[in-house]
Order: structure tokens, then sequence, then C-alpha cells
């Protein structure tokens, strides 16, 4: 759905519905969009995907596809979160995260 409406687009939409929730949290396959999702009103977004590269050279070029290519970034309030996930990698993993108001 984001892919056809656009991002910023999508973004307007989900806060008019959904605008009066406390806590957003957008779960989107590619970490893309993080920028546009802080602007937007959205704190935190889980992303994967990318499997950290997971076989060279991949692992190498990942960061240069994607600017969150891995681990917990910010941007303002707003975070982003892009697991390496599961795999055929020692970089493989299952992540656990706390979520809290103060």
């Amino acid at each position: 759905m984001a892919r056809r409406m656009g991002f910023g687009l999508f973004f307007l939409v989900f806060l008019k519905v959904f605008g009066g929730i406390q806590y957003n949290i957008l779960l989107i396959h590619q970490p893309v969009g993080f920028p546009q999702a802080a602007t937007a009103g959205i704190n935190l977004q889980l992303s994967g995907h990318t499997h950290r590269g997971q076989f060279f050279p991949f692992n190498l070029l990942a960061p240069l596809f994607y600017r969150y290519h891995y681990g917990l970034y910010s941007l303002g309030s707003a975070h982003i979160y892009t697991s390496a996930g599961t795999g055929l990698s020692s970089d493989s993993e299952i992540v656990l995260l706390e979520i809290s108001t103060g």
C-alpha cells in the first residue's frame, strides 16, 4: 500500500485514521522512508530485509544501499530498528524490544 500511494500520502492517511494513538509503531519490510515516517509522527519503525548483508561482499554493500541497514537509529524523537533477522549467517538474530514511557 505504501509503495502505491507514496510515503507522504500513506502517512497522512495513516495519521488521519490513527492520529489519536499515543505511540505509533510502523512495521515495514525494508528500512526505507524513515525520515518521512518520523516527520509524519511515527515514533518507532521496525524493519528488516537487509540480513545485514549476510554474505561477503553483500555485508560490505548493504550500508551503501540502505542508510539504516542494521541496528538502532534516531531522528529527533523517532527511532528505527533494522534487524538482521534470521538466515544462514552467524549474524542471525531474534530481537526483543522493551518499549517504556519513562
